[in-house]
């Protein structure tokens, strides 16, 4: 337990961080007067506030407490010629991959090399060819971009020059630390305090009992700003939770606590960017498109919600006292994650009660099948991908 002394001290080191008493006051939902009489130890500081506090050092000691990166991208050329996308737009050997022969949104045909898409129609210049990246697609791509000695940017850049067409850009901001309080701001739509031209907002809570160290019910909070047929909406949610039903692995253990994606499409993903290959720097693009869209205030009696002031949380968010965002990237390497997933949970239990037959019947049935069994090309394009070196799946740009 925490002495009155030690949490004094508390408070005087977020002053430190450029925080003034106001602005600390209100993100700890006190008066002034309160604050000061908790800096003096004449008012009890709760274990909500001593929650608040901890977050907010966090926030300020932590290298990066948020982290900028490119979460999806899709983009469309309008040409069949899928060999000329794959050779000079993402420098990719053709010499080591094989096609699939099929594909989504109407295309017939895919290359993929582990979540690396590139969709493709052979006859169909409408249809021409599609590069899609979803989140793990973007990360094994940087692993591609890096071994090329190339950045987004350059790639956005070549995508420009040969005429590519943006059809979905997504962009995140990962909270490390928890300020981006889901709930919270969840709480300021409900009471008017979110200033925003959108017309709408969402809430979803995801939940599934799950054996954690007290059995409780752990809850996984979304909000969805502006609507998710526009062009361009904001999606805030609960990450850790989100990790937590995915792996069974309790929140607390994820890196990621929350998550702000801001999601374009057609021409506002074009015009974001255009704006991001001229300022080389994806911060102040990304943080112009939230001011521009929204803000959450503090409410304040017989004032116009334009003119309250903006809610510390928020104000944190945004950037008082934190370093400058640089795009973040986290280079992962292809994996058969997708695969194994699969196995365990459809072909694990299968060829377990298989394999207890075989012993209880004295055979060798499943031995056997194994070892007759002809690979099919999707099976041999699984040890492809496996066996080959990031350096032998790229081409030197030089």
């Amino acid at each position: 337990m925490s002495t009155i002394d030690e949490n004094i001290e508390k408070i005087k080191k977020i002053n430190e961080y450029g925080l003034s008493n106001t602005e600390l006051a209100a993100y700890l939902g006190v008066s002034r007067q309160q604050l000061n009489r908790m800096a003096k130890g004449e008012r009890n500081i709760t274990e909500e506030h001593l929650s608040l506090l901890e977050v907010l050092e966090n926030f300020y000691t932590t290298d990066e407490p948020l982290r900028l990166l490119f979460d999806y991208v899709r983009v469309r050329f309008a040409t069949t010629n899928v060999d000329y996308i794959l050779k000079n737009i993402m420098l990719i050997n053709l010499d080591i991959i094989e096609p699939d022969e099929w594909a989504f949104y109407g295309y017939t045909k895919q290359y993929a090399f582990g979540d690396v898409v590139v969709m493709f129609h052979d006859d169909d210049n409408d249809k021409g060819t599609l590069i899609e990246l979803k989140g793990k697609g973007c990360r094994q791509f940087e692993q591609m971009l890096a071994a090329q000695n190339r950045t987004w940017r350059d790639f956005f850049m070549t995508v420009v020059d040969h005429g590519g067409i943006m059809k979905r850009i997504d962009v995140a901001i990962d909270d490390m630390v928890g300020i981006l309080d889901i709930p919270y701001f969840i709480k300021k739509h409900e009471t008017e305090e979110c200033e925003t031209i959108f017309r709408k907002y969402n809430t979803y809570a995801s939940s599934e009992m799950k054996k954690g160290e007290d059995d409780e019910k752990l809850m996984g909070n979304t909000l969805y700003i502006g609507s998710k047929k526009s062009e361009l909406y904001f999606c805030l949610y609960e990450k850790d939770y989100e990790r937590y039903l995915q792996t069974g692995v309790l929140p607390v253990f994820h890196e990621v606590k929350n998550r702000f994606e801001i999601r374009l499409r057609n021409e506002r993903a074009t015009k974001m960017i255009e704006v991001f290959l001229v300022r080389g720097e994806l911060e102040s693009v990304t943080f112009d498109i939230i001011n521009r869209y929204m803000s959450y205030r503090t409410s304040e009696d017989g004032r116009k919600l334009k003119d309250c002031r903006l809610d510390s949380r928020w104000q944190i968010f945004l950037g008082i006292g934190r370093d400058k965002l640089r795009l973040t990237t986290k280079p992962e390497p292809v994996t058969l994650e997708r695969t194994w997933k699969w196995i365990k949970k459809q072909v694990a239990p299968t060829l377990k009660g298989l394999t207890i037959i075989d012993e209880l019947m004295g055979t060798n049935e499943l031995a056997e099948a194994i070892e007759d069994a002809d690979l099919q090309p999707r099976q041999t394009k699984l040890i492809t991908m496996k066996l080959h070196r990031i350096e032998d799946v790229i081409i030197d740009p030089d």
